[in-house]
């Protein structure tokens, strides 16, 4: 059944099951009709693209081919299939030229720098990095065993706290000397973050009982929070702007198209 015509060519409802599978896998026999006419929406998209590819000229060399299907199989693993079966090589061969057609189209886009400054000057907030601590822990399973060893720790280098750590602790992070990872404000339990946020680096806290056993903390490390410069941010900015703009054009130009 002809479900779409451009230009004199017709596409098929069996057309739109190749691309349908091609695209969301067997997981296309769940989806609601709305999703699938979004599904169908995105398949008239291509298809006008394709046409145009093909108007303009547009053709994928032999050795495009080629390496197009090594990199699937890389994608599937060295000794796997690389997924692509005979009746589906078509949809594959279709997107693969939509997809030069479209890299023609928005070659020539740029990001200018004072883009990239006004971006950063416009959504400094987005780029203000908070602080981050690094979190170290001993956990025991009594309170009499934790105040011991806390005893034990007074005046206890990194060294020390580690040592003992791996012995004693309870924790899965023993093995690693206790350390539990960086964190930021929030990431950590309430309970337990009110008792950690007020340690001066290389501090060892009380003990500090919770519903995981009895705690004695050390703050390794603390970063201040910190604005990411400029230098620092321009290159993920120019990709994103570069993104946005490549968006814009192919949109568009869908538009004018139709």
């Amino acid at each position: 059944r002809i479900v779409l015509e451009i230009s004199g060519t017709t596409s098929t409802n069996g057309d739109f099951d190749s691309y349908a599978r091609t695209t969301v896998g067997d997981g296309r026999l769940g989806l609601d009709d709305a999703a699938l006419s979004r599904l169908f929406d995105d398949f008239c998209d291509e298809k006008i693209l394709l046409s145009q590819a093909r108007a303009s000229g547009v053709v994928l060399s032999d050795e495009e081919r080629a390496d197009h299907l090594e990199k699937l199989r890389a994608a599937a693993g060295e000794n796997a299939d690389p997924g692509v079966p005979a009746a589906d090589e078509p949809v594959f061969a279709d997107r693969l030229l939509t997809e030069k057609y479209l890299s023609l189209l928005t070659k020539d886009i740029a990001v200018e720098d004072g883009e990239v400054e006004a971006y950063y000057e416009a959504r400094k907030s987005e780029f203000l990095q908070p602080e981050k601590i690094q979190v170290s822990q001993i956990l025991l399973d009594s309170e009499g065993k934790a105040t011991t060893i806390r005893e034990r720790l007074r005046g206890a280098n990194e060294e020390d706290f580690r040592a003992v750590a791996r012995r004693e602790s309870a924790g899965p992070e023993a093995v690693k000397g206790g350390v539990m990872g960086v964190f930021s404000p929030g990431q950590l339990p309430q309970e337990l973050e009110s008792f950690i946020l007020p340690l001066r680096e290389g501090e060892i806290s009380r003990v500090v009982g919770s519903t995981y056993g009895f705690h004695i903390f050390r703050l390794d490390r603390r970063t201040e929070s910190r604005l990411v410069t400029l230098a620092d941010a321009s290159a993920g900015i120019r990709a994103r702007l570069l993104d946005e703009k490549g968006r814009r054009a192919v949109a568009e130009h869908l538009d004018e198209l139709k």
